[in-house]
This record gives C-alpha cells, structure tokens and sequence, in this order.
C-alpha cells in the first residue's frame, strides 16, 4: 500500500511557481474547511490521524496563512491540537534523552 504525501507535492508545486488549474484552486481553497471537519471528528482514530496530518500540513506548507483557517471558530478545536502539539514534542524531547543516554523506550 502506497501513501501519498499531499503536503510534500503542495510545497513541491509552490516551489516550482506551478500555476494550479481552476479545479485545483477550488479544492486548495476548500482544504481549511475539510481539515477543520476531520480536526472534529468524534471519532477517536479519525481525530488523531487528523491531528498527525494536520501538523505535518502545518510544519510544511508555504501557505501558512490556512494554517489558522483550519482551526478558526473553534477555541476547542485550536486547543485540541495546542494539547496534541505539546504531547508529541514532550514525547520526542523524551525520546531523544533517552537514546543520548544509551536507553530507548
């Protein structure tokens, strides 16, 4: 099974000044909203495969300006993904202690 890594082909197009077709542009536009919905799934799973694609969206994308439209209106929301943010780096800074001092988890 192959994994397509949308953020990776975005960043690729920005960097090459690929102008998108209307089509493109309609769903580029769309992406906050969708990103929102899934960011709001009562679904445990859905949720967090949201909340992994959306930092990886957001540690990557040159648009930073949809960044915020994907949370805007919803303080939950933009807390919900402050709290994800925060686990992971703990969770990384953790990790790679642990492996400097000879140890993993």
């Amino acid at each position: 099974m192959h994994s397509v890594n949308c953020t990776d082909t975005r960043s690729y197009i920005a960097l090459c000044h690929i102008v998108l077709c209307p089509q493109q542009q309609q769903v580029f536009h769309q992406l906050p909203s969708v990103m929102h919905d899934l960011l709001s799934d009562l679904d445990p799973w859905v949720g967090h495969m949201a909340l992994k694609a959306f930092t990886q969206f957001a540690e990557t994308t040159p648009h930073e300006d949809m960044v915020p439209a994907c949370l805007a209106g919803s303080q939950k929301l933009q807390d919900k993904v402050v709290a994800y943010l925060s686990k992971v780096r703990t969770l990384t800074f953790i990790d790679e202690g642990q492996e400097e001092k000879g140890q993993m988890f």
